[in-house]
């Protein structure tokens, strides 16, 4: 259920981003001045973009609620939104595939440290899991020192305008 949802997701936001309502919305990103200048209403893009992300969210949220079970409001804390964003920031940012590849890493090395307690007293586990949040910490600020763009960079688009052969001037 859940890799059919990204995988779903993945391809809603591909082709949305490769429309032309994609690319206002990469030009309102940009540079705002410019898709007003050409009679866009930029303002009710960037709310239209909200509403997207939003619905992205909810759909997510509802499909991890049915994974779990139960949703309490003390699950959500400022360590859920540290995680995201640095998922986007592993795969790189304005990169649909940049954020699939990061949340892979990111949920890759969290869980798979977490097996770290087998190999120790249990005594240690409160400072095992904070040196697995600092390992992740230390990832992140490696990525952001030598690949500032994430491991995929920015993504490319096609422009649609044909690469010709030049021509003299």
């Amino acid at each position: 259920m859940s890799a059919s949802f990204v995988a779903l997701t993945y391809w809603w936001c591909e082709r949305t981003v490769n429309s032309p309502y994609g690319r206002v919305l990469r030009a309102v990103r940009e540079d705002e001045d410019v898709p007003r200048a050409l009679g866009k209403r930029t303002f009710r893009y960037k709310v239209q973009s909200m509403m997207f992300g939003s619905a992205l969210a909810g759909a997510a949220g509802g499909l991890w609620a049915t994974h779990i079970g139960f949703i309490d409001p003390t699950q959500f804390t400022s360590e859920i939104t540290f995680f995201a964003f640095t998922a986007v920031i592993i795969g790189g940012s304005a990169n649909n595939r940049g954020v699939v590849v990061g949340t892979l890493v990111f949920w890759t090395l969290h869980t798979g440290t977490r097996f770290l307690n087998d190999f120790f007293p249990a005594e240690f586990a409160t400072q095992l899991a904070a040196l697995r949040l600092m390992f992740i910490g230390v990832l992140l600020i490696v990525i952001l020192y030598y690949r500032s763009e994430g491991l995929l960079g920015r993504q490319t688009y096609d422009t649609g305008v044909a690469q010709g052969g030049g021509g003299g001037d």
